[in-house]
């Protein structure tokens, strides 16, 4: 499922990517690559999601979410 529809304080697991080669390779360098464990600290209320990743919290816009894909 895309990460986008994923709920807030669950945790999922990076599977892969659609989308954009760059915005792919934007996320690696932030730290979600297959395999990393993401928790969703806030969804999709206001057009964008605050994720944890390792020790770092970011936020994405749902477009950029929308292509990550999570189990």
């Amino acid at each position: 499922m895309p990460l986008s529809m994923a709920r807030t304080n669950n945790e999922v697991t990076v599977v892969d990517f659609r989308g954009n080669l760059a915005v792919r390779k934007r996320l690696n360098e932030l730290g979600l690559i297959k395999g990393t464990r993401i928790k969703i600290i806030q969804g999709s209320k206001n057009g964008s999601m605050l994720i944890k990743v390792l020790n770092s919290k970011l936020v994405i816009n749902l477009s950029t979410a929308h292509g990550v894909i999570v189990s």
